[in-house]
């Protein structure tokens, strides 16, 4: 019987072993290793979770043992391939964790830092996703019965973002041939990657179809892990080779922590999309970083029972505005009215009369261009009246480009400071805009 050690799955049924990733339990004792990544970043001293997305670990400790945890694993994961054994894992999103008291080139650890260094590249294929309309492209794939068992209620959670088309490695793809499964022969063994089993799916019945599948793909043989004490039997060529493989594994991990920086960078640019269709404190947010783009100091306020969106200030002026978003309508007068008890209120904490601003995305599930008038009749005559500054978070993302264009140009930011806080009663219009 094939023996099966279940990480991080309450898989339960006869020769299963379950285990924590982070315990002492070993993995070698398996012929097939079922590993489900997706709870595993939880078990180190509950990492924060930053704005785009990346879990922070604060604490020391949690830090060394991820990482020390990540070394072992990897190891033992490589030690089962290299003798001829199955790799399941249950495919969920890619998680990276910033931690301290790394070194630089070492402080982003992602939950598939335990997969062996020649599979690291597959991990940057990996997108996040939820789905259920699956496709199987290879009905006679060993792990085909998987997709069998299941398909009535199968759904994936993630996906990989690839153009290959090879069915034997990328059997199970979604509606658009996005793959959501992944085989591939490593070393002497296999890796699979598969969509979990349903919630609701009988632990018996999982064990079943997932040792039916590696018994097609093991095809019976199940080879023995090499003693330790064979290593002093060394072969001639044999070190020249491991030399190689390390350097050829310290440049692929070079290669990896510079994309997952890049990848970084170009998601934090990105993040200036969401003005084009987001709103609440989603919205709120990512328009207080567009506003320090063009060169403001811009922060909520909140004291007591008082809570304004963003306070603006610049060596031009000040400015108090509010911020909403609509799904299938104009920026109504409700909005307006909040922004004039705002100022109210900003002028008895600071005895000055704030410029106000209001700042919308109406329509905001609809093509900028095809969007209606963003601003209701009542709002427009009430900016005037009030001589408030009317915005639109289309315009604001127009400004945002045109300043990444020219990152130097402090003429252009200042230029956009002043368009908002001399703007009164009328729409904002920055240097350049075509609307």
């Amino acid at each position: 019987m094939l023996r099966v050690v279940a990480v991080n799955y309450g898989l339960r049924g006869e020769g299963v072993t379950r285990i924590s990733f982070k315990g002492i339990s070993t993995f070698l004792d398996a012929d097939v290793l079922l590993v489900a990544p997706r709870q595993l970043p939880l078990h180190y001293s509950a990492p924060i979770a930053l704005s785009d997305g990346t879990l922070y670990l604060s604490l020391a400790r949690g830090a060394r043992s991820l990482r020390r945890d990540m070394k072992r694993r990897r190891e033992e994961v490589g030690t089962l391939l290299k003798n001829g054994k199955l790799v399941v894992v249950f495919l969920s999103p890619r998680v990276a964790l910033l931690a301290e008291n790394f070194e630089a080139e070492d402080s982003v650890v992602s939950n598939y830092d335990w997969l062996p260094k020649e599979l690291a590249g597959i991990t940057t294929l990996m997108r996040e996703g939820v789905g259920s309309s699956l496709v199987l492209k290879s009905p006679r794939h060993p792990f085909a019965p998987y997709y069998e068992a299941f398909s009535s209620n199968l759904s994936y959670e993630a996906y990989f973002h690839t153009t290959k088309q090879d069915p034997n490695e990328f059997f199970l793809t979604n509606k658009t041939g996005n793959p959501v499964a992944w085989f591939r022969p490593v070393r002497n063994g296999y890796m699979v990657f598969l969509p979990p089993p349903p919630d609701d799916a009988a632990p018996e019945k999982v064990l079943g179809v997932l040792r039916q599948c590696a018994r097609t793909t093991l095809g019976g043989g199940v080879r023995t892990p090499e003693p330790a004490w064979t290593r002093e039997f060394e072969l001639g060529g044999e070190s020249q080779l491991l030399a190689e493989i390390k350097a050829v594994r310290k440049e692929l991990n070079k290669r990896v922590r510079e994309t997952e920086r890049l990848d970084r960078k170009r998601r934090s640019l990105a993040d200036y999309r969401q003005l084009l269709y987001e709103q609440g404190k989603p919205l709120e947010a990512v328009v207080i970083r567009a506003l320090g783009l063009l060169g403001f100091e811009a922060e909520p306020f909140q004291k007591g029972d008082m809570e304004h969106d963003v306070v603006l200030q610049s060596p031009e002026g000040r400015a108090v505005a509010e911020v909403e978003g609509r799904d299938g309508a104009a920026i109504a007068i409700g909005k307006l009215d909040q922004l004039g008890r705002v100022v109210d209120e900003d002028f008895k904490e600071h005895n000055v009369y704030s410029h106000g601003l209001l700042i919308g995305n109406p329509y905001r599930l609809t093509p900028p261009d095809e969007r209606g008038e963003p601003f209701t009749e009542k709002v427009q005559l009430a900016a005037k009246r009030k001589d408030f500054a009317l915005l639109t978070t289309v315009e604001l993302f127009g400004a945002v480009q045109r300043v990444l264009e020219h990152p130097e140009d402090k003429g252009l930011k200042e230029a956009c400071r002043r368009a908002i806080l001399e703007t009164k009663g009328e729409h904002v219009r920055f240097p350049g805009s075509q609307r």
